[in-house]
């Protein structure tokens, strides 16, 4: 019987490494390609102002979601650990729980961050001429959050049974659908950023539809049924036990990436329209980082659950050597060629300069960000998902903050501010490595749940 599903605890490492690896790849290139078209057709067919209230919404978005979107982490995870030992009835369940509890969570969040939108966008001190507009953008945005959770969801049930290259095939449908839905609601109806956010909700429930159809077609026994759709509490809790830590962590990563953008914001909002350009070549570069730590995150969740402990091992360093090659090559490439690629999306010069002292610094030490995303993903593997939280909260996040209000303000220029990102992920690397080499040294040991 035709199966999608890819065993990742038999078979040649490497070769599976890039064969699963390769969609996530190209699938965070494409989302990150789709969003630059957003950016672009703001940009060139709408206003620099419009730009900037997208822009200046970007962190607290991931900030409100991300608690909510990090909980597929943990469906992903045990969803891998089921399907590594066999067993297909509790990987069933999983499913079942994993999606009511999606489009639940989606309506819920998102009517709570509907609400918060507003004055929060206020307290960053997000500039007045954009505020109105970055509300408006992102409250339509938040509409469209149940659509996104069911596809995060589906996506990462899909990736711990080995399918990769579906979700990817459904983002170019969604993705393509929005560049053309983007057009005709920008440049054809003249609508502003409630065009592009309404494209963006419209693509969204594309991508949602195709994966949750996708799922009781991938083989091996997996099911998806509307009727069996209940939440198993004992399933959902271990779900949450990994999927919140990894939620907190993200929402606390946005926390400090927030904090950055309201002094980002205080430069006004040319500073604001030229990072957010910035940050598009800065989450292509990423790309190679996010999908070594999803690959990690399957490769050693899967042999977890099989209790193999070389391939766990053996996975996490092609993991490690590739996810830091591939973003630091692509950092390199941004940080010689950023001024031409920055006005792809905006022509001021004075905005390209203020992308460019983003791209100077962070793009320049990109290689830093694999070494600690891969460390991550591998102690999610497992299933430590708490300590690993707790590790990147005081690294990662304490470390900018401190950097933020007591360094920041004697050292007080756009370039400085942006030293905190490589600094924290080379400190914070040192106690992750540490605690992964503890906990590996100890898999041969009397495991508890799986």
């Amino acid at each position: 019987m035709h199966t999608n599903t890819l065993n990742l605890t038999e078979g040649p490492i490497f070769t599976k490494v890039v064969r699963y690896s390769l969609p996530l790849l190209g699938m965070f290139v494409l989302q990150l390609l789709f969003n630059a078209v957003d950016m672009l057709v703001v940009g060139r067919f709408a206003s620099s102002t419009a730009l900037a209230a997208v822009g200046a919404t970007t962190n607290l978005y991931h900030l409100l979601v991300n608690l909510l979107v990090g909980t597929s982490v943990g469906v992903s995870v045990v969803a891998a650990n089921y399907f590594g030992a066999g067993n297909i009835r509790k990987l069933n369940e999983t499913i079942h729980t994993s999606m009511l509890f999606a489009l639940i969570a989606g309506v819920v969040f998102g009517i709570i961050c509907f609400f918060l939108a507003e004055p929060l966008l206020r307290m960053m001190n997000t500039p007045q001429e954009v505020i109105d507009k970055s509300s408006l953008y992102i409250k339509i945005c938040f509409a469209g959050l149940p659509f996104m959770q069911v596809y995060n969801f589906g996506s990462a049930i899909l990736r711990a049974v080995g399918d990769t290259w579906r979700p990817m095939l459904y983002l170019i449908v969604a993705g393509v659908a929005n560049i053309f839905l983007n057009l005709f609601f920008v440049v054809v109806l003249k609508h502003d950023v409630d065009g592009v956010a309404t494209a963006t909700v419209i693509s969204n429930a594309i991508s949602s539809i195709l994966v949750w159809q996708a799922i009781p077609k991938t083989g091996s026994g997996i099911r998806l049924e509307f009727k069996e759709l209940r939440i198993n509490p004992a399933i959902l809790k271990n779900v949450l036990v990994i999927g919140v830590a990894a939620g907190i962590q993200g929402a606390c990563f946005s926390f400090s990436n927030v904090i950055i953008q309201s002094s980002i914001n205080s430069f006004g909002a040319m500073a604001v329209a030229g990072c957010t350009a910035a940050l598009i070549l800065e989450g292509i570069a990423y790309a190679g980082s996010y999908s070594y730590q999803q690959t990690a995150i399957s490769f050693v969740g899967q042999n977890y659950g099989a209790r193999k402990r070389d391939r766990i091992i053996r996975s996490f360093w092609w993991c490690m050597l590739l996810g830091t090659l591939i973003p630091g090559f692509m950092g390199l490439v941004f940080y010689s060629f950023g001024r031409p690629l920055l006005g792809i999306f905006i022509p001021e010069s004075e905005v390209i300069e203020f992308g460019m002292q983003r791209v100077r610094i962070v793009m320049l030490t990109y290689a830093l960000i694999g070494p600690l995303d891969t460390l991550s993903g591998a102690l999610r593997g497992l299933g430590r998902s708490v300590i690993n939280t707790c590790i990147m909260l005081v690294g990662v996040c304490g470390i900018r903050l401190i950097w933020i209000f007591f360094v920041f303000p004697y050292h007080r220029t756009i370039t400085f501010l942006f030293g905190s990102y490589p600094v924290s992920w080379a400190i914070t690397c040192i106690p992750m490595a540490i605690y992964l080499y503890v906990i590996v040294k100890r898999l041969d040991a009397p495991r508890g749940r799986i």
